[in-house]
């Protein structure tokens, strides 16, 4: 629990210093709102089903995704954002929540089809009943295009992120093992967004 807050207010501390930086900078900004599939949160899903006897669990295999875009420069972008989420919820749970912090670079800006690469890296608040050991810190990179002439546009991304967690049956109430199991899974792995940019 105290490792947890801890890392909320890291991450509370990173997104003032980056709210105080766009205030005081000129750079234009955007928001960009998405819905994301990640074939990681199915692999943990696929674990749970596999070694554990629980049926009426819930699980959303599509998880909610915000970032604040600054544009430094004419291209030059920087993406603070948090997402997608992936929630396991009912007799057993489990959460993760990523953080992500990531420079790019966006072509054709100014056009109504509008092509960008991002890479940095994503720090996860991720726990559960039957984690070992939590992800943390993975890589991303992501590549993805904005659509439409107007402030509003639509925008699509294909990404991956490389933070893996250790799951374990023998960490969680035993009351509902069907079989023992240990496994790394990467739990986000290559994940599509779409949603709108305004």
């Amino acid at each position: 629990m105290k490792n947890t807050i801890s890392k909320i207010a890291v991450t509370c501390a990173l997104a003032c210093m980056c709210s105080m930086y766009a205030q005081f900078s000129h750079a234009e900004s955007g928001h960009a709102f998405g819905l994301s599939y990640s074939s990681g949160f199915k692999d943990v899903v696929d674990w749970h089903d596999q070694n554990l006897l629980v049926e009426d669990d819930f699980s959303w295999p599509i998880g909610i995704s915000y970032r604040y875009i600054n544009y430094l420069t004419d291209g030059l972008r920087m993406d603070v954002g948090v997402g997608p989420m992936s929630l396991i919820a009912g007799d057993i749970s489990y959460y993760d929540v990523p953080l992500q912090l990531t420079l790019g670079y966006s072509f054709l800006k100014d056009t109504a089809f509008s092509p960008y690469i991002r890479a940095g890296a994503a720090y996860h608040l991720n726990d559960g009943d039957y984690v070992q050991t939590s992800a943390d810190f993975g890589f991303l990179g992501a590549i993805g295009a904005e659509i439409g002439k107007s402030r509003v546009k639509f925008f699509a991304e294909i990404a991956v992120d490389t933070a893996e967690a250790t799951f374990s049956t023998a960490e969680g109430p035993s009351i509902y093992i069907r079989q023992s199991s240990r496994q790394d899974i990467t739990v986000l792995d290559v994940h599509f967004t779409a949603g709108v940019k305004f």
